[in-house]
């Protein structure tokens, strides 16, 4: 997803893929953080991220995204500039994204295998009420409970739902609304 428009943009590029140890280091701090306290992934996307991550380490370099890009340099560059980027997004990949992402894949499959959580919602975590109060106030700008604004959205739901098979009816269809949706 980099533009590639000029031969400064593979030097971007580059410093990016060096920054890619610092990024998975980062999160992977963050993960120990928040094993310590209880704060830990679902399953569902401790699974998921686990599988990303296996692929790209397992995939030949060529063929992740980190080493397609430097087959997708523009042909108005000059063959010198070309080979010079090639090069060196291809050795960057090589010394910086494959191990960093061989790290993390053994932190994932090690330290934090077998602790994410098989609850998926917030108030799994320890303090997760309260985060959860507090982001509907946030997001919201109401006073009403986690539980009310949900209330108010099952109702909607039912109403919008309603109204759409009377709208329905109104065609001539005669099924649910699925099938009218359908």
């Amino acid at each position: 997803r980099h533009p590639l428009r000029r031969p400064s943009d593979a030097d971007a590029l580059r410093a990016r893929y060096e920054a890619v140890p610092k990024a998975l280091g980062d999160h992977e701090a963050n993960l120990r953080a928040g094993l310590a306290s209880g704060r830990v992934s679902p399953v569902v996307g401790y699974e998921r991220v686990r599988a990303q991550v296996r692929t790209i380490v397992a995939t030949p370099l060529a063929a992740t995204a980190f080493g397609q890009a430097a087959g997708r340099l523009p042909a108005t560059w000059s063959e010198a500039d070309r080979a010079r980027a090639s090069a060196t997004l291809l050795d960057a990949a090589q010394a910086h994204v494959r191990p960093a992402y061989a790290r993390f894949l053994a932190f994932l499959e090690g330290e934090y295998a077998g602790r994410a959580r098989h609850a998926v919602g917030v108030s799994a975590i320890p303090g997760g009420d309260a985060a959860y109060r507090f982001a509907v106030r946030r997001h919201t700008t109401t006073s009403l409970t986690p539980e009310r604004v949900h209330e108010i959205g099952v109702e909607e739901l039912a109403r919008n739902e309603a109204e759409m098979l009377a709208t329905a009816r109104a065609a001539g269809h005669v099924g649910d609304l699925r099938g009218f949706l359908d």
